[in-house]
Parts: structure tokens; sequence; C-alpha cells
């Protein structure tokens, strides 16, 4: 039904739709690019698309996107002339401030597996004028472990489905979320482990005494106690 020069066309429209989606879900989070991606390896495992061309696409447009997000960020917040730490700043800001200073990577990283996480920490790293060239290289890490991901998720269903590319895509997408759910509630769980350990420090049981030597009996003569008389 379909020759070779329609299937390379689809194909070429699927990695430009794939590239456009990954990018402007940084403006827009309700666009399913986590879902566009786990497609990508669903149509990779049947031969429609190559793999490591939707993980490329979906990196170059997550990374794209972040990038944009910040360069917002950073003008939206000169022309309303906030600082770092100023006055009247929010509290959300404060938190990720904070975050972002204390565990930078961490924080970049793990927003880009949440849900609007992104949109967030993008756009408040430009405000709060966060090193540029530290986040596009954080940035580029996230995007790739998450294209990755993703890609090699919808790969396996797709491979495991063969017959029913829609269930794979389903199926994907649910496993993905599970495992999202199940490693914040690891990291919830470990967090308030933490803080019960610093708030339930044991008090030093203190040691033994040292036993006191008795003291030597003194004896006193007559002569000496006439004396004193």
């Amino acid at each position: 039904m379909f020759g070779p020069e329609a299937m390379s066309a689809a194909a070429s429209w699927a990695y430009a739709g794939l590239a456009l989606v990954t990018l402007l879900d940084v403006f827009v989070p309700v666009l399913p690019a986590e879902t566009s991606v786990i497609t990508g390896g669903v149509l990779a495992a049947a031969g429609h698309v190559e793999i490591s061309l939707v993980v490329a696409v979906a990196v170059a447009g997550a990374w794209t996107g972040d990038a944009l997000a910040y360069r917002t960020g950073r003008v939206l917040g000169r022309r309303r002339g906030r600082r770092p730490g100023a006055r009247g700043e929010s509290a959300v800001m404060r938190r990720l401030r904070r975050a972002l200073t204390a565990r930078q990577g961490h924080v970049l990283v793990v927003a880009r597996f949440v849900p609007g996480g992104r949109t967030v920490v993008s756009f408040a790293a430009g405000a709060m004028r966060f090193p540029p060239g530290r986040f596009l290289r954080l940035t580029l890490l996230a995007s790739a472990l998450w294209a990755a991901w993703a890609a090699t998720l919808g790969f396996v269903g797709g491979q495991v489905f063969s017959d029913r590319l829609w269930l794979a895509v389903v199926v994907s997408k649910a496993t993905a979320a599970a495992l999202l759910m199940l490693s914040e509630l690891v990291r919830r769980a470990l967090r308030a482990a933490a803080r019960r350990r610093r708030t339930t420090r044991p008090v030093p049981f203190p040691g033994p005494t040292e036993p006191v030597e008795p003291a030597e009996p003194v004896t006193v003569t007559a002569g000496e106690a006439g004396a004193r008389a």
C-alpha cells in the first residue's frame, strides 16, 4: 500500500513532529512529549524509524526547549528587576533557589522526569540567573537520560506487543508512570528516614567513673597529742 518513498516521508514527518513536541513541551506542559518518545520507540521496534534517531531528535528538541525557557526566564526576571534573594521573592522561588544552589544536578535531572517540573525549573533557573553554562550541561544530561529511558521503554514494549502497537504504547506509558511513582515513594521514604535519624540521635552514655582510692589512716602518737593540747 505504501512504497519506500512514502514510508521515508512518513518517517521524516515523524522525526519533525517529535522534535517539535519535545521542544514546545516546556512552554505547553500538556503536550505529550514523553508519550511521543515512547511511541517513537514502539515504531522503531516495528522497523518504521531508527531508535538512535528517535533518541537524538528527542534530546535535541528537549534541550533546545530548556535553553529557550531559561533565556525567557532570564529576560523576564531582568525586566522585573528581581535579583536572587531580593525582597518580595515568592516562597516557591526561594525554595527553588535553595534547591538549585544545594543540589543543582539532582534538581535539574529529576525535574526532567516530573510532569511540569521541567517548565518550572527552567524558567526559575533563568529568572534567578543560574550559571548558563552549567544549566546547559546539566539539562543536556537530563534530556539524554530522559530520551533514552522513554525510547527504550517504547522499544521493549514494541517488541513484546509487536502485533498490537497501540497496546505497546499504553503499556510502556503505564510502566513509565509506575516507575516514576515508585521512585518518588522511595525518595520520600529515604528522606523521612534521614529526618528521623537526625531528630533521634542517641544521647552518649556516660562512661564508668574511676574508683576513688580510700584515704590512708592517720596515726597520732601520745607525744603529738600532748603537744597539740
